[in-house]
């Protein structure tokens, strides 16, 4: 999409994503592509890699996996 992706709490997404800005808050398997930003809260589980210009991780999130913040 072009637009913003939230994937809710209770979400379990196992895919491959495109969108501008994308807010994980369940869990998420996958590659992730973002335009602009990727934001991940609590109680986010996290497995793959994201690329994307802008990137927030917060405490308590498990993250395993690699990112590419591309400069352009």
């Amino acid at each position: 999409t072009k637009d913003q992706l939230v994937i809710t709490e209770t979400a379990q997404v196992f895919a491959s994503i495109e969108a501008a800005n994308i807010v994980v808050l369940g869990t998420l398997e996958g590659n992730v592509i973002a335009t602009e930003k990727v934001t991940m809260m609590p109680p986010a589980k996290f497995k793959g890699t994201v690329t994307a210009p802008s990137l927030k991780i917060e405490e308590g999130v498990v993250f395993e996996g690699a990112s590419y913040l591309p400069k352009d």
